[in-house]
């Protein structure tokens, strides 16, 4: 049986980590509307490209299928800089029918949201860049398609991104 190291152990950032594989459930929580409770659908385990794939996937399903419009390439960048948390508490909520996405995670946070804004600059480690990620164009892309994005931080306790694509 392969081994894989647990996102969950409290290694520091940058201590050993196996980036190849995701061993924790990411959950999409869709909302109809805000009274009731959402319905959930589960990410379950896999290698790491294979659960990128399915999370940008179902994100994007979903919230096409509640009649939102934010593009799949943005909903993929988003999900793949899951990657620097470690996917530490993936949860992905989906608001407005669609039309806004939340992407929330209990990783190290973000250092300097104005640098990460900046085309190129990334903090991906050489692990991180050996599974294909970490190209630094992420964020700034993500603005370009969405007609509103919130970026939420705090160090040492995790990152919220909202994109909203307005109705007209």
């Amino acid at each position: 049986m392969e081994q894989h190291t647990s996102l969950h152990d409290e290694a520091p950032q940058g201590a050993s980590f196996d980036y190849s594989f995701v061993d924790t459930v990411g959950r999409i929580a869709l909302y109809d509307d805000l009274r009731s409770a959402p319905r959930v659908v589960e990410i379950k385990p896999a290698d790491t490209a294979a659960y990128i794939e399915a999370l940008a996937s179902t994100v994007y399903e979903q919230s096409h299928g509640a009649g939102g419009t934010i593009p799949y390439t943005v909903i993929r960048e988003v999900s793949e800089n899951f990657i620097h948390a470690r996917f530490k508490e993936v949860v992905v909520s989906i608001l407005d029918k669609g039309n806004t996405i939340r992407f929330a995670d209990q990783g190290p946070g973000i250092p300097d949201v104005e640098k990460a804004m900046q085309e190129g600059w990334s903090t991906a480690s050489d692990e991180i860049r050996a599974q294909g990620f970490g190209a630094g164009m992420g964020l700034p892309n993500m603005k370009k398609y969405t007609d509103n994005m919130q970026i939420d931080t705090v160090l040492g306790v995790g990152t919220t991104i909202s994109l909203r694509v307005d109705l007209h």
